[in-house]
């Protein structure tokens, strides 16, 4: 497992195109999607080395300053990025891969299906860029490089190198080798 740093390194990268100095200056200062990255990683990382006071703390904290709720529990890959973190619902249980981007209002969490393996949560592949307002739910699994259009709802698995959109989702395109969803 990577660790913290290496993960919050990814993250300031994919904030900011500039040098690591002023990547850096920029995310504390004005990035706010950063500040809710860092906020839900110091909440993973306390929650899973057993202080549970400052996880509740910073998921408390994201709740109030981003009305937004991560749970602590999901599993996120480096390279986060929110354009607008602002009402986004990450629930306990999700897997997300390295370098998404997630837009406002999108919701990613369980239905009370179960799989065939009793899971009942997403997972989600690396370099997915999920639009505003989206909602994957339940026990799917979507690919890489997947683009999910704004307002669509994802019911049901998806493989890699599609665009979807639609209620219920449906693939509209496929994305050619060089194409990369990650904006």
């Amino acid at each position: 497992m990577e660790s913290l740093f290496r993960i919050i390194q990814k993250d300031l990268r994919i904030s900011s195109d500039k040098n690591y100095i002023s990547c850096l200056i920029k995310a504390f200062f004005s990035t706010s999607g950063f500040k809710m990255v860092l906020c839900y990683r110091l909440s993973h990382w306390c929650y899973f080395h057993k202080i549970k006071f400052c996880a509740s703390f910073f998921s408390w904290l994201i709740k109030l300053r981003y009305a937004s709720d991560i749970n602590p529990t999901a599993v996120i890959g480096g390279g986060l990025f929110f354009p607008h973190p602002l009402s986004i619902v990450i629930g306990g249980g999700v897997i997300l891969g390295e370098y998404c981007t997630i837009g406002q209002g999108v919701t990613l969490g369980g239905n009370f299906k179960k799989n065939i393996n009793g899971r009942k949560r997403p997972i989600v592949g690396s370099r997915c860029f999920i639009c505003v307002g989206s909602v994957v739910m339940g026990p799917v699994d979507i690919g890489d490089d997947v683009i999910i259009g704004a307002n669509s709802v994802v019911t049901q698995s998806f493989g890699s190198g599609l665009v979807l959109a639609g209620n219920p989702a449906r693939i509209i395109r496929y994305i050619q080798n060089e194409e990369s969803p990650v904006f």
